[in-house]
């Protein structure tokens, strides 16, 4: 699973879909989450401390997630 889909699956379970109160939450910019959840951008690696944390999820997972939305897999 991507870490798009990941990140909207906890804006749907904790946040009732609303990206812009996920990223309040967060202190994080809302056009940094969208990039994110649309597949705009990929977290880089200086960010993978902060959503392991907030997703509660290893670091080789965060890692993990990332790279499939690099490769495209989750495109598919």
């Amino acid at each position: 699973m991507g870490i798009s889909q990941l990140l909207c699956e906890v804006r749907d379970r904790d946040y009732g879909g609303e990206q812009k109160a996920m990223a309040a939450a967060w202190a994080i910019h809302e056009s940094t989450l969208s990039r994110w959840i649309r597949r705009e951008r990929v977290p880089t690696s200086a960010w993978y401390d902060f959503l392991q944390r907030r997703l509660d999820i290893s670091l080789a997972e965060v890692h993990a997630a990332c790279q499939i939305e690099r490769n495209g897999v989750a495109r598919l």
